[in-house]
């Protein structure tokens, strides 16, 4: 997957054991220090849901997602919502997966997939690492029709307290909360780099995720481990 720029987004894939379970995986593209620049608090209705349902998402975050495009093995590309029904049609299970940014991109996904008419009996899950909020309350209930939703959340990482609800755009989080703690890892995150807004970045850095998943220091390249 590829927004119109041509950078990479993500991909899909198949389950070896399960050839008929999809996993689609979007990754964040923007710096920790461009999220207090760039982010929005306009809400939008997506074209894909009844607007009498009230969802309204985040239009920045909808902007970036409707322009993404699917490139196949042999060189195909095709919108990725064309990508998406298809997949569903296909699939016992479909689990959406995302960090940062990509958990944003990621919630949209399941959402239009919750959406497609007649999409067949897929189960759709959704997993989200360090996601911003991306909806309203009516949006967010729509996690309640999906097989599974869960959102880890480091305790400290600052990406997940934003947007922040405001008079003009109820933002609320979406899924079963799974609460991380940096400081329940100290030996394997640098908690205490000199620098504050390095420190903050090494709290919403995915590699500190899966290091707090895995319970201790992964062999990888990040500046936020030991």
């Amino acid at each position: 997957g590829q927004q119109d720029d041509g950078a990479f987004q993500g991909f899909i894939a198949s389950d070896i054991l399960a050839p008929d379970d999809r996993f689609i995986v979007l990754r964040g593209t923007m710096r920790f220090d461009e999220w207090s620049q760039n982010i929005r608090i306009s809400q939008v209705a997506p074209s894909f849901v009844n607007s009498a349902s009230g969802a309204r998402v985040h239009s920045g975050f909808l902007e970036i997602y409707e322009s993404l495009e699917i490139e196949t093995l042999d060189g195909i590309r095709m919108d990725f919502q064309d990508a998406l029904r298809a997949a569903g049609e296909r699939s016992n299970a479909i689990t959406f997966i995302g960090h940062s940014l990509g958990g944003a991109l990621a919630t949209l996904s399941a959402f239009e997939a919750n959406s497609v008419p007649n999409r067949g009996g897929a189960a759709l899950n959704l997993v989200t690492f360090g996601s911003p909020r991306v909806g309203n309350s009516a949006f967010a209930q729509f996690a309640s029709e999906l097989s599974s939703s869960a959102r880890v959340c480091n305790m400290v990482d600052a990406i997940t307290t934003i947007p922040a609800s405001q008079s003009e755009a109820d933002y609320v989080h979406l899924g079963n909360l799974v609460q991380l703690s940096a400081f329940d890892h100290s030996s394997a995150i640098n908690n205490w780099v000199s620098d504050h807004n390095e420190q903050v970045a090494c709290w919403h850095d995915i590699n500190a995720y899966i290091t707090m998943l895995c319970g201790q220091a992964m062999p990888l390249d990040s500046e936020c481990l030991p």
